[in-house]
């Protein structure tokens, strides 16, 4: 069996591609590292990238988009939850959240791991998880 090494990306369709990026950039910490324009009714690309993690994130805007916010309830995409390292770093991620006025969940804790939700301004929803330790 050929082997996966982990998610490359992920692209997601917002309505606003500059307010995705502001929103990943200030709350997060990814960067801009390309920009595509629209080819053939594909949609304007943003793509940035987590300088400390890798993890590389994409926003396509697309002219057909009727402009109405996610929700989880249709087929697609669910949230994604972006790891972190410890249980004290995601006290500092809840103290940054509020810092910036970010509205998050209280912590949830699983029997696979603890985490707090946040949404974009898509209104995806974000997890910040750390694992049992």
């Amino acid at each position: 069996m050929p082997v996966i090494t982990g998610i490359h990306h992920l692209s997601l369709t917002v309505r606003d591609g500059a307010a995705s990026e502001e929103f990943y950039s200030r709350v997060l910490g990814f960067v801009p590292v390309l920009h595509l324009p629209d080819a053939e009714g594909r949609g304007a690309k943003h793509v940035m990238a987590h300088p400390a993690s890798g993890t590389v994130v994409g926003f396509t805007v697309h002219q057909a988009n009727d402009g109405s916010a996610f929700t989880e309830f249709r087929t697609g995409l669910d949230h994604f939850a972006l790891g972190i390292s410890s249980h004290a770093e995601l006290d500092e991620w809840i103290a940054r959240l509020d810092e910036l006025g970010v509205e998050h969940g209280d912590v949830v804790k699983t029997p696979v791991g603890d985490y707090v939700s946040l949404r974009d301004p898509d209104n995806v929803q974000i997890e910040l998880w750390v694992d049992p330790k």
